[in-house]
């Protein structure tokens, strides 16, 4: 019985180094092809990440290149325009963001027994495209940025209300919600965008005045930053705040 047994096992083994054999074989056609460019070079690889205009290969040995998908054959682009549709582009937004804000005019106003100082101030917004599609650095598209501008009203002018009127409240901050269209992006390139300006009021009790509650003399709006949030197709991909812990806690205001 021991004989009979060995002997079935043998075209058992043959079996199974067949069939992984061919799993192997069939696993390396599917994964790399063979890619030619427009000064007939060819190379095997596999595609791992691609755009509307540039592709990434692994090649055989794991190194990965990547280059614009017009130097590739007309089928190469075929094919990878084919593997673009049935892999679409599943982008890791990430910017790089640098603030600053400035103050862009200023006016004195005699209001009886306050003098108050109207000023308007705004944000620059330097982003910087860091985004990626897999492991590879991409151009991005469709975006428009939308801001909330952040201030803490004080100031006892009366123009001061009706400025602070104009904006929207969030507890006791006050809030110049706003947009701005983000240009395509390719990657590692940045852009200025400008927001719009907030009032910042400040206001001082003229001489020979006081307030009978011991409230200070000056009476100042404080200017507590911006919250950013990057959108795609109506879905916030990317948020960041500057500024102090008000603008932290706040609730979001849309534009």
């Amino acid at each position: 019985m021991k004989k009979n047994h060995r002997k079935n096992l043998l075209p058992t083994y043959l079996v199974i180094w067949v069939a992984v054999a061919l799993s192997f074989s069939t696993s390396q056609a599917e994964e790399f092809r063979e890619f030619t460019n427009t000064a007939g070079s060819k190379l095997q690889g596999k595609v791992i990440s691609a755009t509307d205009s540039e592709v990434t290969l692994k090649l055989a040995d794991g190194r990965e290149i990547s280059g614009g998908i017009n130097f590739f054959s007309k089928a190469d682009q075929d094919y990878i325009g084919k593997w673009l549709k049935e892999n679409p582009v599943q982008i890791d937004y990430d910017f790089d963001v640098s603030l600053s804000r400035s103050r862009k005019n200023k006016r004195e106003v005699n209001e009886g027994s306050i003098v108050s100082n109207y000023e308007d101030w705004e944000y620059k917004i330097t982003l910087e495209n860091r985004s990626k599609n897999g492991t590879t650095g991409t151009e991005v598209g469709g975006l428009v940025l939308h801001y909330n501008l952040v201030k803490t009203a004080k100031s006892k002018g009366r123009e001061a209300n009706q400025l602070n009127r104009a904006l929207k409240p969030s507890g006791r901050l006050r809030v110049k919600p706003g947009t701005v269209m983000i240009p395509d992006l390719k990657y590692l390139e940045d852009t200025d965008l400008v927001t719009k300006t907030i009032p910042i009021n400040l206001s001082e009790l003229a001489p020979g005045y006081y307030y009978p509650d011991g409230t200070k003399d000056e009476q100042n709006d404080d200017f507590e930053g911006i919250v950013i949030k990057i959108m795609s197709k109506g879905k916030a991909v990317f948020e960041t705040t500057h500024g102090s812990n008000a603008v932290e806690n706040m609730k979001w205001m849309a534009p």
